[in-house]
């Protein structure tokens, strides 16, 4: 139980650990194919419903963002 109230051994393994998520997220990256994922999702029956989803959400965040900044037209797409 010694080895849970020592100081220097946890730090050091926070400090091991702070370079495993760095390197991790650093020098691995890994690409990201979600467009092939969603379009074998549901097949041609999906789309349509997907769709009108995405097109609710963009709305619904076209209405807050006329209503909170007061412009019509999006700069950023």
């Amino acid at each position: 139980m010694k080895i849970f109230t020592n100081k220097s051994i946890w730090t050091k393994i926070v400090i091991v650990l702070i370079f495993i998520i760095l390197f991790e997220f650093v020098f691995v990256p890994r690409p990201v194919h979600a467009a092939d994922v969603l379009s074998n999702l549901g097949g041609e029956l999906i789309k349509p419903v997907m769709s009108l989803v995405v097109a609710i959400g963009d709305a619904a965040v076209n209405i807050m963002h006329s209503g909170i900044m007061g412009q019509e037209e999006v700069l950023i797409e």
